[in-house]
């Protein structure tokens, strides 16, 4: 059976790039994507950083989980890697998670925090007492 290589999501495929040009005398050894949802960032990034020792990847929906996880191996297959940097996925919510477990993991390497912010809407941010909620206001002073 012949591994389909699987091509990688332009929008993670190009920060990774942006980053790595940016910086061109980085050596990250380290990744962390705190909302990995499928894994684009992480598979963008095994494809384009050889020095990364490191991965954690943090999501709260379990499905994708368990997508990111088969996404990975499925890239690593498909493209015989010889290093494959040590990954771990952790299903939590990255607004109760404690990164403190982390830095004990990645306080000597250098690290990189790639991905897509998470969506939250406003009664959520309300819900945990968050201080970055928007003012709102009624411009037509409709009640409805």
């Amino acid at each position: 059976m012949k591994l389909q290589l699987r091509k990688l999501p332009k929008l993670a495929e190009k920060c990774v790039g942006l980053i790595i040009q940016e910086n061109p005398n980085k050596t990250y050894e380290h990744l962390i994507e705190p909302t990995c949802g499928k894994g684009n960032f992480i598979v963008a990034a095994l494809a384009q950083i050889k020095s990364l020792r490191n991965i954690t990847g943090i999501e709260i929906y379990q499905p994708y989980v368990w997508e990111t996880k088969f996404n990975i191996l499925s890239y690593c297959l498909a493209n015989n890697l010889k290093h494959v940097p040590e990954i771990e996925i952790i299903h939590s919510n990255i607004f109760s998670f404690d990164f403190r477990q982390l830095k004990s993991a990645s306080e000597n390497l250098v690290t990189l925090v790639i991905g897509n912010p998470p969506w939250v809407t406003n009664s959520e941010l309300g819900s945990i007492s968050s201080e970055n909620l928007p003012r709102k206001s009624n411009f037509k002073k409709n009640r409805k």
